[in-house]
């Protein structure tokens, strides 16, 4: 089925992206020592939506919404992602709280921040494939000629 076939290869272009990201987040993290999880987050974030539109635009969607601009998809993508990106920084402030109650990553808190990134990142997946597979790569209606 098709659907199935595009959710497995959105699925693989959001493992990259999660890489992009959680490579990004822990580099500001550990590397850079940025203690503000919204902008370490917010700066991943648009690293792995850049590297996921090029690839799903490339691969994943490559033959949908062909009468769309590319501007017109990269801007529905950056929306759907934004909206995506809130449930994000919900989760990812949920799963920070939860994770610095938990006896063994009270003392790793750095960690506990990327393994709760991991986790926000994930609930936000469905969300984000749905939206682009019913908006962002969607073909246009085309209105016929009533004279027909």
């Amino acid at each position: 089925m098709e659907i199935i076939r595009m959710f497995l290869k959105f699925g693989i272009v959001g493992a990259s992206g999660v890489i992009v990201n959680l490579s990004v987040f822990s580099v500001l993290t550990y590397v850079f020592d940025v203690t503000n999880t919204v902008l370490t987050a917010s700066i991943a974030f648009l690293f792995a939506v850049t590297n996921n539109f090029i690839w799903n635009f490339l691969w994943t969607f490559r033959d949908k919404g062909i009468n769309k601009t590319i501007k017109e998809k990269y801007m529905n993508f950056m929306i759907i992602s934004s909206i995506n990106f809130i449930i994000n920084l919900i989760f990812l402030e949920i799963f920070i709280r939860v994770f610095s109650n938990v006896s063994f990553l009270k003392d790793h808190l750095k960690f506990s921040k990327v393994l709760a990134q991991f986790f926000a990142i994930g609930i936000a997946t469905i969300f984000n494939f749905l939206g682009n597979y019913f908006i962002t790569f969607k073909d246009k209606k085309i209105e016929g000629d009533s004279n027909e």
